[in-house]
């Protein structure tokens, strides 16, 4: 059985993938295909966190991902690295709820909080 969360190898290959869409998107920009991108990141994804089980859109990360979107739809500052940004915060954000629940649940919790 595969262990439900994100590791820290998954995460690098996530900001990677990231990284590697928000390049072809800026690329793809000056062709006017760049939206092209923004439908392929949202499915991959959310595809790719829900094979992990967690939830891509939710109403607690809905400000990050409209930030994310609003900065690659504006000419010109769309060539910062929004997507990877968005990817990578929601990601480390669920890497450490999972970190401090691991804490807070341990054995030696008690000895922590004290």
């Amino acid at each position: 059985m595969e262990k439900k969360g994100l590791s820290s190898s998954t995460i690098g290959l996530m900001a990677g993938v990231a990284i590697f869409l928000d390049t072809l998107k800026a690329l793809l920009d000056f062709i006017f295909m760049g939206w092209l991108v923004t439908i392929f990141y949202y499915m991959t994804f959310w595809l790719w966190f829900k094979m992990k089980g967690l939830n891509f859109f939710t109403l607690k990360r809905a400000p990050t991902q409209v930030i994310g979107f609003l900065i690659e739809m504006i000419p010109g500052i769309n060539i910062l690295p929004a997507f990877t940004f968005t990817v990578v915060k929601i990601a480390l954000d669920n890497k450490f709820k999972e970190t401090i629940k691991t804490v807070h649940s341990g054995p030696t919790s008690q000895t922590l909080l004290w």
